[in-house]
């Protein structure tokens, strides 16, 4: 395949550059100069867009760097304004480490984060019931739009994208793809197997992963593959599934499937979220629920929740047509909070 990358300079230094060239814009523009320099470099750390990491590296003077990573299978796909909110999001934790805690750990989205989150124009959105998990929505009057689009002709996006290889490589093989809800690792295995993530499980709870759904395809040579999985297979959720930036059309995404334009936080968002569209859909399996929350039938409840639950997941999936990725992950987390939450 012909090629121009001889004509170019580094490209490592091409892809990095854009990203320090960000960080000073908006170190300057958003905290005052305040941050000190990090260590910038893209990788995929699945569930997350970005993370921070304190005192990463060290030279030979004893010197600390911090890291901001950005996700490498992602980060050029993006529109650059959610890319760079990811940025800015890590720029936040930098400052409420260096800055207002001077330099000490603390909760990853501890209350002064959210504060200045809120001051950035990028209010948090908290993911399950605790703030363990948030990511964020951008406010499109607030302090980092309004300096996104005063200088968005000198921001630049990323020139290169990672490769991602193929979900199924085999022939013939009934082969599908695996992922954990919790922390997003996928794995590779025959649709009937039972796979559980080595990494979110501990010895009182296993986290068993999600079978991918593969009507046609996966033989290898055009071949139709020979998947078994359903969506009505898929397991009951075991952690909080990782949300994306909060954008204003993502959260008439999720109001359109949810009633609610941003994640459940208690248990009468996550009713909502769960019994939504049910009543037009299959109005008997309401009935059986609101019987069992009134009597407190906790056992009946559990078996009307699952009922309901695999229900919506059979609207909700990203495969299903009119599916919705976020939804989904929606639903997820209001199964989790309903369920956790009954007693």
């Amino acid at each position: 395949m012909a090629t121009d990358l001889g004509k170019r300079r580094s490209p490592a230094l091409e892809q990095m550059q854009r990203l320090v060239a960000s960080y000073d814009l908006f170190n300057k523009e958003l905290f005052s100069n305040q941050l000190p320099p990090v260590w910038l470099d893209l990788r995929n750390k699945p569930g997350s867009y970005g993370y921070f990491q304190a005192n990463k590296w060290k030279d030979a003077n004893g010197n600390l760097l911090d890291v901001i990573s950005l996700d490498s299978k992602t980060a050029a796909e993006r529109p650059l304004i959610e890319l760079l909110s990811t940025l800015v999001h890590e720029m936040a934790h930098a400052y409420d480490f260096h800055i207002v805690n001077e330099r000490k750990a603390r909760p990853t989205h501890s209350a002064e984060w959210r504060r200045e989150m809120e001051r950035l124009g990028l209010p948090p959105v908290q993911v399950g019931s605790t703030w363990r998990q948030a990511t964020h929505r951008i406010d499109p009057d607030g302090l980092y739009a309004r300096t996104f689009a005063k200088h968005q002709a000198a921001l630049q996006a990323l020139p290169w994208q990672e490769c991602i290889g193929t979900a199924n490589r085999g022939r013939g093989v009934d082969r599908v793809k695996f992922q954990c809800p919790q922390c997003g690792f996928n794995a590779w295995a025959k649709a009937a197997g039972e796979l559980h993530c080595g990494f979110c499980s501990t010895p009182q709870e296993l986290v068993a992963m999600l079978p991918e759904y593969r009507p046609h395809g996966g033989g290898g040579k055009g071949k139709p593959g020979r998947a078994t999985a359903k969506r009505e297979h898929y397991a009951e959720p075991s952690g909080v599934p990782a949300l994306p930036v909060y954008t204003d059309e993502l959260g008439r995404e999720l109001r359109l499937h949810t009633g609610l334009d941003y994640p459940p936080k208690d248990k009468v968002d996550a009713l909502l979220v769960m019994t939504f569209g049910v009543k037009e859909r299959k109005p008997e399996l309401l009935p059986p629920l609101t019987a069992a929350i009134e009597e407190q039938d906790w056992e009946a409840m559990d078996a009307a929740l699952k009922a309901v639950y695999r229900h919506r997941c059979q609207v909700l999936h990203p495969d299903v047509e009119g599916g919705s990725e976020v939804a989904f992950k929606a639903l997820q987390t209001a199964y989790l909070i309903l369920k956790r939450g009954k007693r």
